[in-house]
């Protein structure tokens, strides 16, 4: 348990309720279902181009603070450039916090919670990694690229199309 004095006696935000925890979770779930159709849609208009919405599983530290202790599912993204070379269909599900065997490219979230975020997202392949966060409001995602914490450029059609053509 760490203690943190607050001298000025109203600086610190009070701790999270379950009830906050599981509305926000909620919340995420609902951005990261819009941002994979998204992201899937965009990477049908690329030639060649098979996607693959999973799920995978999460369990963060705010969690567990507040008494969740089960695994929350989120969706994924798997890209594929080869669809035909590919042998049987994708399995579904992928444990949490790690990236999938299955797929060219894999969008995913990392975390919920991140400071100065309303949450992270990575995009990884063997070649390429990046990092989407939102810095947006609640109802108006801002998806944004951000390295280093600066956040970069916003995700827009054609930024993610150049990315899955680059790779190509």
């Amino acid at each position: 348990m760490a203690y943190v004095i607050d001298e000025d006696y109203n600086q610190l935000p009070p701790p999270p309720t379950r009830a906050a925890v599981e509305a926000d979770l909620v919340d995420w779930r609902h951005r990261l279902t819009d941002l994979v159709k998204q992201l899937s849609s965009w990477s049908q208009e690329v030639p060649g181009i098979d996607c693959v919405i999973a799920e995978t599983e999460m369990l963060e530290p705010k969690m567990q603070m507040v008494g969740i202790n089960t695994p929350f599912s989120l969706p994924m993204l798997l890209i594929d450039k080869l669809p035909a070379e590919r042998a049987g269909s994708p399995p579904m599900r992928f444990a949490a916090n790690r990236a999938p065997d299955y797929g060219w490219l894999s969008i995913w979230p990392d975390a919920r919670w991140v400071i100065g975020t309303r949450g992270q997202v990575w995009l990884q392949s063997e070649e390429f990694f990046e990092t989407l966060v939102d810095i947006g409001t609640p109802g108006a995602p801002d998806w944004r690229f951000t390295q280093h914490g600066e956040f970069l450029r916003p995700l827009t059609r054609d930024s993610f199309q150049n990315i899955i053509k680059s790779l190509r």
